[in-house]
């Protein structure tokens, strides 16, 4: 009996599992009897919904007991509906205090009105299925329907409690005991160093670039996350740690900053493909030893681009805050902030000025 099947192209497909290809399996059976017998020796099935719907014959030839549906807060309701109705039981997996599924149409036009949908719990249209069938177990007290996860194994507590206070009401506990470990950094020459050396979660202030014809660049945050990136490349060698692709990553919510980034590493002599610079939403579902963040924001008025979600939960903030494995740095401006309740609260907690240091914060480098 083969341990799993995959569905899917081979083309997304990690070399190490290519063996594992339905495709590939199908192509020696020389009759339908052996396809029969591959497929009736399988007990697990991987595929994406989409490519799974693309073989509606699996499911002719195959009778499943289970269905488990990862990362389902950010699937639509069309897409599983189809889908969950040929399982007896169907598990959905996912986050629904993290991005839901990117739908262009707004609210007015997604929004659900009829009195028996609206009775039923359909009120939006671009709401997952997943968090639909959460809010009517919340609301009919159905605690044998849901459960969380709530044993995590990525970030180390001190990245972990500010999320876990403010979205996840301090359920989230950590595995193991390395998540709670000190940091004993050497000191080296670096003007960073006195601020970040032994620090997990930090918020570094930048000067607003109002002299910027636009207001999704920032040039003296591209420069400190430049500056970031060094110190932390010294600090790696000089402790003699890897380092590898999955070792620091960069977050910033406009394209205009992720080109800016590049730019001044490129003017730095740092190669940007070494690094993955790109959006929250791009981010999710991804970790790094160390994220680094330029939030890009240089008035109030501007916050409104980069929230995501009404209440006491902003998603793309929980997002941004919860890919770090053992260091989470940020940097923005202060004023910004200062007046929103979640956004204000986590760079009040987390502010180190170490904005005396000129050749970082200033004009040029």
């Amino acid at each position: 009996r083969s341990a799993f099947m995959r569905i899917g192209s081979r083309y997304s497909t990690d070399p190490v599992f290519r063996d594992r290809l339905l495709d590939g399996a199908l192509r020696d059976c020389p009759n339908r009897e052996s396809v029969i017998g591959l497929i009736g020796s399988c007990r697990i099935f991987v595929a994406t919904v989409s490519s799974l719907m693309g073989k509606q014959e699996l499911l002719a030839l195959k009778s499943f007991d289970r269905v488990i549906v990862d990362e389902a807060s950010q699937i639509l309701e069309p897409v599983l509906a189809g889908l969950l109705g040929q399982f007896p039981h169907f598990t959905l997996i996912g986050d629904h205090w993290q991005l839901p599924a990117v739908v262009v149409q707004p609210a007015r036009e997604r929004a659900i009105s009829h009195p028996a949908l609206v009775e039923a719990g359909f009120r939006d249209a671009g709401q997952s299925m997943f968090e639909r069938l959460f809010n009517h177990a919340q609301a009919l007290s159905w605690d044998h329907a849901t459960g969380m996860l709530s044993a995590q194994g990525r970030m180390h507590e001190e990245i972990m409690a500010f999320p876990n206070a403010r979205f996840y009401e301090g359920k989230l506990t950590c595995i193991d005991e390395g998540q709670k470990s000190v940091l004993a950094d050497p000191t080296i020459a670096h003007p960073l160093d006195a601020g970040l050396r032994n620090t997990r979660v930090a918020f570094l202030p930048v000067r607003p670039d109002h002299g910027e014809i636009l207001t999704r660049t920032n040039a003296a945050e591209a420069r400190a996350i430049v500056q970031i990136v060094r110190y932390y490349r010294e600090l790696y060698r000089m402790t003699g740690r890897e380092w590898h692709p999955g070792t620091l990553g960069i977050i910033t919510p406009f394209r205009a900053q992720i080109a800016r980034i590049r730019r001044t590493m490129e003017d730095h002599h740092i190669d940007p493909d070494a690094f993955t610079i790109d959006t929250v939403e791009r981010y999710q579902g991804g970790a790094r030893d160390i994220i680094l963040i330029s939030w890009c924001i240089q008035r109030a008025g501007d916050l409104s681009m980069i929230k995501s979600g009404e209440g006491p939960i902003d998603r793309k903030l929980n997002v941004a805050l919860t890919r770090a494995r053992e260091r989470l740095i940020a940097v923005g401006s202060p004023e910004a902030f200062k007046d929103d309740p979640l956004f204000g609260l986590w760079t009040r907690t987390y502010t180190k000025d170490i904005t005396e240091f000129p050749s970082i914060y200033g004009s040029g480098d």
